[in-house]
């Protein structure tokens, strides 16, 4: 925006100053600034008046400006936050409010759909050094791998503004002492299912256990495609990369066959236990679920659960709004729970999941990346998200507050969950995780196909993870 003797006017806030002057005399000096804050109004007024009778003085005060308020508003780049749909709305919403309260300008860099790719475009920009991002929303497996990257946040967070977070999310974004990441959300897998047709089919209650959930399905599969559905589906999972991988260490823990890699760094996928939780999920690929199953991530099971194709699924929380609006064909008939167990010496096991924010080591601006970390994993911004977006708050007490329980009154039983829920081994492997989750999805994609036996899948499961161990 230009600015001359007769006209001043300042744009909002999070732009930059910017002075230029074009010529060498008093007569056609001119500056032409764009103004970050209003408070400098009078001042840029001011200096257009030097501009004008004193050249040599003018550029001199410019300087100053300039430098001020380069200090006092800059810009930061985010990277991996929601850009497009209900959720970019909401995000870009609350980003401007911080802006507008701080002065300050954020600047978007979208990120791929895909998990996989995300994390690789990611490591290219942390071991590229790009100073032009600043803050990075990060998965709760990435941690080990971004913890080089990343600047250590107990120096702008003090103990007990850390204490009102999950403890167990606050251990899993600690590595070697560091703190990679604040918490924004938390996730935990949970089972979706219908519950006017398990009314129809006269069960009483959602499955307790995998083999009541195939029994189950198999009936609610079998009369709706005679009802005249034929794409009806029992259950719905996601069979596709890093996504398989969640799913897979879902059956493996439910049915007491451990974590892949424990915490003492054991390697214990190789016992009847797992072999036993593979062998009951390949019987659904081709039957209650469909082949197509293995190209699913999160967004292909909830459209067709949500069109009305499906009586069980396991999803995120993110779910759950999304499928209860009205325009939805199975609003008001779906609830969920926690997911089933592998009989009765199994457990209730849903992966741990959500999403975290990192200031990044090359940051040019880091105690203004710090504060909107600060700002965004605040309670009333968690509180926010929760009512607008169906977002798991980060903190405990948000579980207790009335306003999303009048809203979500299950969101009540969800703390419960997150004493069994499955943490991913990426402390254990830091910035090898990704490598292991290819040699799991792989494995595992292979055995669905029916390529190899469970044994010889979780026998080159332990022999890669070893590997990999070994090397780290």
């Amino acid at each position: 925006m230009c600015m001359t003797s007769s006209s001043v006017h300042a744009p909002p806030f999070g732009s930059r100053i910017i002075s230029r002057s074009k010529g060498n005399s008093p007569g056609n000096g001119k500056a032409i600034i764009i103004l970050a804050n209003q408070w400098l109004k009078p001042w840029a007024i001011l200096l257009d008046h030097f501009m004008v009778k004193n050249h040599h003085l003018g550029i001199f005060l410019s300087t100053i400006l300039f430098a001020c308020t380069d200090c006092g508003a800059v810009t930061i780049g985010l990277a991996g936050s929601s850009e497009f749909g209900e959720a970019g709305n909401v995000i870009r919403r609350l980003v401007n409010e911080w802006a507008n309260k701080t002065g300050n300008q954020v600047e978007y860099v979208s990120k791929p759909n895909s998990y996989s790719a995300a994390f690789a475009e990611f490591l290219v920009d942390w071991t590229a050094h790009t100073p032009d991002i600043d803050v990075y929303s990060i998965d709760t497996s990435w941690q080990g791998t971004a913890a080089p990257y990343a600047i250590d946040l107990t120096k702008f967070f003090r103990a007990e503004e850390l204490e009102v977070h999950f403890p167990q999310v606050i251990k899993n974004n600690t590595v070697d002492g560091k703190l990679v990441s604040i918490p924004t959300s938390v996730d935990v897998g949970l089972l979706y299912y219908r519950t006017d047709l398990l009314k129809k089919y006269g069960f009483s209650h959602p499955p307790e256990t995998w083999d009541e959930l195939t029994e189950m399905a198999q009936v609610i599969q079998a009369g709706e495609r005679a009802a005249g559905d034929p794409d009806f589906y029992g259950y719905l999972w996601q069979g596709k990369d890093e996504s398989l991988t969640v799913n897979v260490m879902e059956w493996i823990f439910s049915y007491g066959g451990g974590s892949v890699i424990e915490p003492d760094g054991q390697v214990s996928i190789n016992n009847p236990k797992a072999i036993d939780a593979l062998n009951r999920a390949r019987q659904w690929l081709g039957t209650i679920s469909p082949v197509a199953t293995l190209s699913y991530a999160e967004e292909e099971c909830r459209n067709t659960f949500q069109d009305g194709h499906s009586a069980f699924m396991r999803n995120w929380p993110y779910v759950y709004s999304l499928a209860d609006k009205p325009e939805s064909r199975i609003s008001g008939k779906f609830s969920v729970i926690e997911l089933p167990k592998g009989g009765d010496p199994g457990t209730h096991a849903g992966s741990l999941g959500g999403w975290s924010l990192m200031v990044s080591k090359d940051s040019r601006h880091p105690e203004v990346a710090a504060d909107f970390v600060k700002y965004f994993s605040s309670v009333e911004v968690e509180k926010q998200v929760a009512l607008e977006l169906c977002g798991m708050p980060s903190r405990p007490a948000l579980y207790q507050d009335q306003d999303i329980l009048n809203k979500y009154p299950w969101f009540a039983k969800l703390p419960a969950l997150f004493d069994h829920a499955v943490a991913r081994p990426s402390s254990q492997l830091g910035a090898k995780y990704n490598r292991l989750s290819y040699l799991v999805s792989h494995q595992i994609d292979l055995f669905l196909r029916h390529s190899e036996s469970a044994e010889e899948t979780v026998h080159r499961i332990e022999a890669g993870t070893k590997k990999l161990m070994a090397t780290k």
